[in-house]
């Protein structure tokens, strides 16, 4: 399965979105809960009865879930979950941050080269 991860917050409290493709039972799951906490998830596909393994288990009903927590999954993201069920994709794992972009090694090698390649200020 696939596994899409946005950080974001709901009433300023650190939260996950964890969404993917599921490639064995062939549909999307979505998982909301707190960071750095063992309380039952937000939501959770497999406590919904309305998401059972039929229609409704499609982005659609999983990204209006989302915006019932004030939640709004970014494009980048929602592009890549597309692609995860068109491709059928298994094993793949991305991290969206708080600015709705998915980090690129190149985007993550500029931030560490500009805070060591910083002019020393005398």
């Amino acid at each position: 399965m696939t596994q899409r991860i946005l950080k974001t917050s709901i009433n300023e409290c650190a939260v996950n979105v964890l969404m993917g493709w599921d490639r064995a039972l062939q549909y999307y799951f979505m998982v909301i809960n707190y960071v750095d906490s063992d309380d039952e998830p937000l939501y959770s596909n497999l406590d919904d009865d309305d998401a059972g393994i039929n229609i409704k288990n499609e982005l659609p009903y999983f990204l209006k879930k989302a915006r019932s927590f004030n939640i709004k999954i970014p494009e980048a993201m929602i592009a890549r979950l597309q692609a995860d069920k068109t491709l059928n994709l298994g094993n793949e794992k991305s991290f969206f941050n708080e600015d709705c972009t998915e980090p690129t090694i190149k985007s993550m090698l500029k931030k560490i080269l500009k805070i060591f390649l910083r002019p020393i200020g005398i």
